[in-house]
């Protein structure tokens, strides 16, 4: 299952007050993250993501991702399958006039017998 989100950046926020946003997910394994900066962010947009205290992109903490006209594609093998069946995604924009917004696309594959198909198809009636 694919998840996309767009996180607009206000101009100066700062990364000790980032703009944060959660995607709830489903159990199974991610398998793809990519970050897509449109052109003219120039490096100024930055963003990394957690799953709970975990940053998982990128795998150092503190770490994170900037660029411009560029999708950054991290393939996984990630098991969601306790909680939170979420991720957040956080950024801030070092731009002192102008927005960013960044998209953040999460493929989740189902497995199996736990996934939310099988678990819809098993519900009474």
């Amino acid at each position: 299952m694919d998840y996309f989100i767009s996180l607009p950046l206000p101009p100066l926020t700062l990364i000790t007050a980032p703009v944060t946003y959660r995607i709830p997910i489903h159990a199974g394994t991610l398998v793809l993250l990519e970050i897509e900066f449109p052109s003219r962010c120039a490096g100024l947009a930055h963003v990394w993501v957690t799953r709970g205290t975990l940053q998982i992109a990128p795998f150092n903490p503190g770490g994170n991702y900037s660029g411009d006209g560029r999708v950054i594609s991290i393939n996984l093998n990630l098991a969601i399958d306790d909680e939170p069946f979420s991720l957040d995604v956080w950024g801030y924009n070092d731009d002192d006039t102008f927005d960013h917004t960044p998209t953040v696309r999460v493929n989740v594959k189902e497995n199996g017998a736990g996934s939310m198909a099988a678990a819809l198809l098993a519900l009474p009636g």
